[in-house]
């Protein structure tokens, strides 16, 4: 029996999509592709490893090998930024934000800023020493993949 009323009925055409949108919605990120670490194409660094990477994205250094200083930008995408620090360091997100919480109240750091996918090419995109992390699909021929994360 329906909630509606008996002379309403959504169009055929309207359930079709609503339930589209909700698989679509269920799917976890990344599920078809892999979380890659990128930065600008002119970046002189040629490759990094998963442990260089938590070090970058967990405040403990800027520079990687060469000498290269690299700048971390968050995602704002949650379900994305969990895989991501799970992959590299093994961490939740709120054990993430609570490492922060201590660098930031002793005076040791900042942590990155949060931004979107776009937000985040185009931060790549004009300044040579970002890096961040996106899915394999939302690599621009701006970027250079640094590290791809399973």
């Amino acid at each position: 029996m329906s909630l509606l009323s008996p002379w309403f009925r959504p169009p055929r055409t309207a359930l079709k999509a609503a339930a589209l949108l909700s698989i679509v919605l269920a799917r976890p990120v990344g599920a078809d592709g892999a979380v890659v670490v990128v930065t600008n194409r002119d970046n002189g660094i040629g490759a990094i490893s998963r442990d260089e990477v938590a070090d970058i994205f967990l405040g403990r250094k800027t520079v990687v090998s060469n000498n290269i200083a690299l700048t971390p930008v968050d995602s704002s995408d949650h379900r994305l930024r969990e895989r991501f620090y799970q992959s590299v360091a093994g961490m939740t997100t709120l054990r993430v934000k609570a490492h922060w919480s201590r660098l930031v109240f002793s005076g040791q750091g900042r942590p990155p800023p949060e931004l979107n996918p776009q937000q985040a090419g185009e931060r790549i995109a004009g300044e040579v020493s970002a890096v961040t992390y996106l899915l394999a699909d939302q690599v621009t021929p701006a970027m250079k993949v640094l590290l791809e994360l399973p």
